[in-house]
């Protein structure tokens, strides 16, 4: 109901200064509530990584693991337990990455569409609730949906900064790689095509091949 109220009056804006407003005001509406939940769901993914910030409390930062696969969100956790010796706090600034982001996305992809039904099928397919769960990945997704931008526009290397950055949160997104290639490069040959299998073979199995180097 607020998701669709703020869009009414985006819709309705009449000028570029209004609209801001209003997608502030949506972005911000979700982040408060999202970021200051706490749905003691014993065993989750999210159970898991609040226990991992606490643990890292008064701990070193261990610069080995943030150059490792997926550092970042070993990072952004040590940044909590660090700082504010919290792990409500890292909930809260994981929320408003993945949703100024996501929603942002969802804003600039979306125009063409209506956005009442984007954020209502990204609410009631249940989304929204496995964002609030699956951390990692949805940080990862945020942060490659977002630069996604970079490709339509032809700006690969920009693009492809955004893509290891979202590897840095979670390694699924390496599967992307051969699939942006073919969609940035249309015209391959069958050196790209045994290329990319290689490569759909390699990445799945990465974490294990990497201790072997």
């Amino acid at each position: 109901a607020y998701a669709n109220l703020v869009l009414y009056f985006y819709n309705n804006a009449v000028n570029i200064r209004q609209k801001k407003i209003f997608k502030f005001l949506l972005i911000i509406g979700f982040v408060l509530v999202l970021g200051l939940r706490d749905l003691n769901g014993l065993y989750s993914d999210e159970y898991n990584y609040r226990k991992g910030v606490i643990e890292l409390i008064g701990q070193p930062l261990v610069l080995s693991n943030v150059f490792k696969l997926e550092g970042g969100f070993y990072l952004l956790q040590w940044l909590s337990a660090f700082f504010f010796r919290s792990d409500q706090v890292f909930i809260f600034l994981t929320s408003a990455i993945i949703y100024s982001l996501l929603f942002n996305s969802f804003f600039k992809y979306g125009r063409d569409f209506n956005y009442h039904l984007i954020f209502s099928f990204f609410i009631l397919s249940g989304n929204l609730m496995q964002s609030t769960n699956i951390i990692r990945q949805y940080l990862a997704f945020s942060i490659v949906l977002y630069g996604f931008r970079y490709a339509l526009d032809g700006n690969n290397k920009k693009f492809f900064l955004f893509l290891v950055l979202g590897m840095w949160f979670h390694t699924s997104f390496l599967i992307t790689i051969p699939f942006m290639y073919i969609l940035l490069n249309p015209k391959i040959n069958t050196k790209h095509v045994i290329f990319l299998l290689a490569l759909l073979i390699v990445i799945p199995n990465i974490d294990s091949i990497l201790p072997q180097l």
